[in-house]
């Protein structure tokens, strides 16, 4: 049976919640990034802008990705600026309608 089964300490077990939702963020924050970046590239390429709004429940569901980027939006917009060197990137409510945010990447 022990080839079958792995074995956990204690303490993993103890981590395992915290690790998982870890993983989890460090994914949905990529799957994010993947969309953003995507379309930016796209938007500069075929349309010649210089912003592209991100409306998040355009391409995730409401309830999940409104929670998500209200907690993670700081390490959102820090990873993106990593890789859209330059442009200026913020979070706010949809021309005031709070409950309904944007992220606006300007690259002017």
């Amino acid at each position: 049976m022990s080839q079958i089964l792995t074995s956990i300490t204690a303490e993993e077990l103890r981590n395992l919640k915290k690790k998982r939702d870890l993983e989890y963020r460090e994914r949905f924050i990529q799957r994010i990034i993947t969309v953003i970046y995507r379309d930016v590239i796209s938007q500069a390429e075929k349309e010649g802008t210089t912003k592209y709004v991100f409306i998040p429940a355009e391409n995730f569901d409401i309830d999940v990705i409104d929670k998500f980027m209200d907690k993670h939006y700081e390490l959102v917009i820090s990873r993106l600026k990593e890789i859209l060197v330059g442009c200026d990137i913020t979070y706010a409510d949809r021309n005031g309608w709070k409950g309904l945010r944007i992220l606006v990447i300007d690259w002017s």
